[in-house]
Order: C-alpha cells, then sequence, then structure tokens
C-alpha cells in the first residue's frame, strides 16, 4: 500500500501545525513536548500500568485500570495503524501517530488518580474505539493499492479529531476544583456543550 506522490495534499502540514497550536490554546500543553521524546504505542500502555489508580466506594482500582488498558489499546491501535498510513505523506516535522499518542499521554496524566475518574475516560476511549474499528475508510484502504490524496487527507483529519477530543477531554478534567471537574466527568464529558460529543459526531462522518 502506498500514496500515490503525484498528489500530496499540500495543506497537511498546516493542518497539523493549527492542530498543535489550538492543543495549546486549550490545554496550555505542548502536544510536541510531553517529554523528551514523542510518545510511542508501547509507551502509552506502560504508563496506564504503571498509573497509580485508587479505589473509590464503587470501583476497584484493579478493575477499572484492566478495563482503561483494553479500552485504550483498542482506540490506539486503530490510530497507530492510521498514523503509519499518514507518514506516507508527511513530513518528521508532525508525526501523526506521536501526536495523537502524546494528546493520549497527556488525557492520563489527570490531576486525581481514583478509579471513578478512570471509568469515565474508559467510557471515552471505548465510544472513540468503536467508531475508529468501524469506519469504512478501514475498508477503502484494504481495496485499494494506492492511498489517493483525497483519501490520505481524511485519514488526517481523522487523527486531528481524535487530539482534539483528548485536548477537550483535558481541559475538562483541569478546568477546575477535583469537585467541578467530577461533575463535569458525569455530565458534560460526552455532552455537546463540552465539544467532545461534537468532535465524536465528526468521526461518524468521516
Amino acid at each position: 500500500m502506498a500514496v500515490n506522490t503525484k498528489e500530496r495534499p499540500p495543506r497537511l502540514e498546516q493542518m497539523w501545525k493549527q492542530a498543535i497550536d489550538d492543543f495549546y490554546e486549550i490545554t496550555a500543553k505542548d502536544l510536541r513536548k510531553k517529554s523528551t521524546q514523542l510518545s510511542t504505542f508501547e509507551s502509552v500502555v506502560q504508563q496506564i500500568e504503571s498509573t497509580p489508580i485508587e479505589d473509590d466506594p464503587k470501583r476497584s482500582a484493579r478493575d477499572t485500570k484492566t478495563k482503561l488498558k483494553d479500552a485504550t489499546l483498542d482506540a490506539i491501535k486503530c490510530i497507530q495503524l492510521l498514523g503509519g498510513i499518514a507518514a506516507q505523506a508527511a513530513s518528521a516535522t508532525f508525526p501523526a501517530s506521536g501526536l495523537c499518542f502524546n494528546a493520549v499521554s497527556f488525557l492520563l496524566d489527570a490531576p486525581v488518580k481514583i478509579a471513578s475518574l478512570y471509568a469515565k475516560l474508559t467510557e471515552l476511549f471505548q465510544i472513540v474505539g468503536t467508531f475508529l474499528k468501524q469506519f469504512k475508510i478501514f475498508e477503502r484502504i484494504e481495496k485499494s493499492s494506492d492511498i489517493d490524496p483525497a483519501l490520505l487527507e481524511t485519514v488526517h483529519q481523522l487523527l486531528l479529531c481524535f487530539v482534539r477530543i483528548c485536548a477537550l477531554s483535558i481541559k475538562l478534567l483541569h478546568g477546575g476544583s477535583w469537585t467541578q471537574a467530577k461533575v463535569y466527568l458525569k455530565i458534560a464529558l460526552l455532552d455537546k456543550d463540552s465539544g467532545v460529543g461534537d468532535e465524536l459526531n465528526k468521526l461518524k462522518r468521516l
């Protein structure tokens, strides 16, 4: 499978530059600088396993971590596949999959590490993962030996949408005191007013 190099979309680098700027505006975090190097599939898995989640009255930390890991893996496996396709026509300046993994890593850095919070993140990743696995775009990719510019741009738009979902969720988690964040997570994480629901609907349309 290869990208049709005759017509590579000229907007891709600008799209990612804008996404990095938007991510910083929403979260006050630099999407390119999670650590000394970009996050990877393996480093995100390791982060989940090493996160010290605390029990709460309603949920076991161990059970929560298992479900969070399963849901996150489903989502980022799709991101890894799409990122590999995106990388065929994008410069190393904006490596799509690495930036997506950074966004996930920032999201997992929750301000309070209790089971109920991570249960909500699990719900979010379950929804995103389900959307990603059901995309017709995978059928289009499998049927084509070449990735045309229009399809390639759709792949990038999908990854950009994923980054924005992470950014908006981070904003909810860090937008105030834990009490406020707890309320937000219960009623607003997937609500249209949070912006996350709108981004999820965009995923459906790609």
